[in-house]
């Protein structure tokens, strides 16, 4: 079931991919001229992201709503669909600014994501307005909250992939991490997915690869040619930290491994990234967009 799901998915792709890049124009050009409404929205201030969060009040009171039409109190299921529509708009908001920030299979992803709830909040308004006016037939409005409860239900499983899953091509290779921890300290390390790779050869300049994670945020290695490296880790807008002295780049048949400390001139965060041997391998070249 989740080899067809995944390949109902990816067979969006074609369209997704490039109206990604379109929306992701104006999206990033928006939010980078409003970075405190950004930060607002995607949770930078509650050191969380906002938009997983804001999701499950709106799917919890469509379930409500739907169940409130089927047991025959229309003014209570009136009241929350009502209360689903606001607070769907708060949550596509938060979603639109990490959106912002995102490229790669994520972005077709998160597109495809996108996509599908925008076509849920139409078809919740569509029935917010039929129930207007207390018609005596609610049987066009009721059926419309089921469609819209089974279209975002979908939504939210395709969004859940832009954050947990690995691209499809890599779900059997472990190695596409970033680990990063405290100096010297025994807290557990934080774990997060590389979701996307490109290497970008710039010849006597070096090679750079870069990165996308799953938790939103991008690496790059610079001149990952050699033994010794830079690395520099953007956890969110206006937070990045590099490496003040070279990292270290280890390579097996099975993966590449770049290490070392990274800095923001406060905090200080010991850094490993292992990507697969084959991955950098097959990597697409980065564009623009890609690079920090």
């Amino acid at each position: 079931m989740s080899r067809f799901l995944a390949r109902l998915m990816s067979m969006n792709d074609r369209w997704a991919a490039p109206f990604g890049d379109v929306a992701h124009r104006w999206s990033h050009a928006l939010f980078s001229r409003i970075r405190p409404i950004r930060d607002l929205l995607s949770g930078t201030w509650l050191g969380h992201p906002l938009h997983a969060a804001s999701t499950d009040l709106p799917i919890g009171l469509l379930v409500g709503a739907v169940a409130l039409d089927l047991l025959g109190q229309p003014a209570a299921a009136d009241i929350v669909l009502v209360l689903v529509l606001i607070t769907m708009v708060v949550s596509a908001l938060s979603g639109l600014a990490d959106y912002a920030d995102t490229d790669g299979r994520a972005r077709t992803r998160a597109t495809l994501h996108g996509t599908i709830m925008v076509v849920s909040l139409i078809v919740i308004a569509a029935s917010v307005l039929m129930r207007s006016g207390a018609p005596v037939d609610r049987t066009g409005a009721i059926g419309l909250g089921i469609t819209a409860l089974v279209v975002v239900l979908a939504g939210a499983f395709v969004g859940g992939d832009v954050v947990v899953n690995p691209p499809e091509s890599r779900e059997s290779d472990c190695a596409d991490r970033v680990v990063t921890n405290e100096p010297g300290q025994f807290a557990e390390p934080h774990i997060q997915i590389v979701l996307d790779v490109c290497v970008d050869d710039g010849g006597s300049s070096g090679t750079t690869i870069a990165g996308l994670i799953s938790e939103g945020g991008r690496f790059e290695i610079l001149q990952a040619g050699g033994e010794l490296a830079e690395i520099v880790l953007e956890r969110g807008p206006d937070d990045r930290l590099r490496t003040s002295a070279p990292a270290t780049i280890l390579r097996t048949d099975e993966q590449l491994s770049a290490s070392g400390v990274v800095s923001n001139g406060v905090e200080d965060l010991d850094i490993t990234i292992d990507v697969g041997s084959g991955v950098v391998e097959d990597a697409r070249a980065c564009t623009e967009s890609d690079r920090l």
